[in-house]
């Protein structure tokens, strides 16, 4: 008898249908994760709409999310978000949402001078990511291909590398992301990023060592390196840093660097408005700034955007 009582409480727990309409409202420190591609900070005092219906079996998720700060990989190298927005229009059937996103990495060329590669994207759906690149200086699409090191050869050099490159990722996305997290939760950061490309490169200097006279210090193996902060300070003021390390073979010995790897720090101050949003950009050159030339030494960048 209590069995068959059960079972039949059972059934109709079973045959109970719901309707969910929520409205989502985010808040502080929360991201947007899309791996292996993209990682962002949601600004704040965004709104979502989530609605399920299990008798219709329908699910429909909508809203659109400005993203500042984070960072997005594509071809082996980690492209730093300047701005950002996604839509989300999402069914039962399809989860594919537009992104529109501009994000920057720095490269130097074959005469040591630093290049700075802007990856952008505008109204893509993630499925059909396909974004365009550009330079400055200017370069042709192959330079800045071939700064990415994506026009390679099929030799035993290259192998190795994309194999090491490949390493790189799993352990950026294992033991990496573990400790970022924990350095985030640490420091009350909104995201907190490290970023190094330790095994691709010493696969590189082997070769290089063995077809060059390239002196081979602890600056080679940290080429490349980046760690990326930011932070709200309620839901109109974000901060962020980037600080980026290069090996430059120019600066052995020099005491503006250490066995060679220079330090290149910027930080940045976004405020927004209702109508228009600004962003203030300091990239001090250090080595000016030790030779007290301190006015040359600070690029300052202001820009702005409108909404109506």
């Amino acid at each position: 008898m209590d069995n068959s009582i059960q079972s039949e409480e059972k059934d109709e727990i079973d045959s109970m249908d719901f309707l969910v309409d929520l409205d989502l409202h985010v808040g502080n420190r929360v991201q947007v994760l899309f791996n292996p591609l993209l990682r962002g900070v949601v600004v704040p005092d965004t709104d979502l709409k989530l609605s399920l219906d299990t008798r219709t079996e329908s699910l429909a998720f909508k809203g659109q999310i400005s993203l500042r700060g984070g960072e997005i990989v594509w071809l082996n190298r980690n492209f730093y978000m300047k701005e950002g927005a996604m839509v989300f229009n999402e069914t039962q059937d399809n989860f594919d949402p537009r992104l529109t996103v501009r994000a920057e990495t720095r490269e130097r060329d074959e005469a040591g001078n630093q290049v700075t590669i802007t990856l952008s994207v505008i109204n893509q759906t993630i499925s059909q990511f396909n974004p365009r690149f550009t330079a400055t200086p200017a370069k042709s699409e192959k330079e800045i291909y071939e700064l990415l090191g994506q026009v390679v050869s099929a030799d035993s050099e290259n192998a190795a590398i994309l194999a090491m490159a490949g390493g790189d990722y799993l352990v950026q996305a294992t033991v990496m992301r573990g400790v970022e997290n924990a350095l985030r939760e640490l420091t009350n950061f909104d995201i907190f990023s490290i970023r190094t490309n330790i095994l691709q490169n010493a696969v590189k200097q082997s070769f290089d060592k063995n077809s060059t006279n390239n002196q081979l210090t602890v600056g080679n193996f940290f080429d490349n390196s980046a760690v990326y902060v930011g932070k709200y300070f309620g839901s109109a003021m974000y901060v962020d840093a980037l600080m980026h390390w290069t090996y430059d073979e120019t600066k052995l010995g020099d005491d503006t660097s250490v066995s060679g790897l220079v330090f290149q720090p910027e930080f940045g101050l976004e405020m927004a408005s209702p109508y228009v949003n600004i962003r203030l950009g300091v990239a001090p050159d250090l080595e000016a700034i030790q030779k007290s030339l301190w006015m040359p030494s600070t690029s300052i960048t202001l820009s702005w955007k409108h909404s109506f």
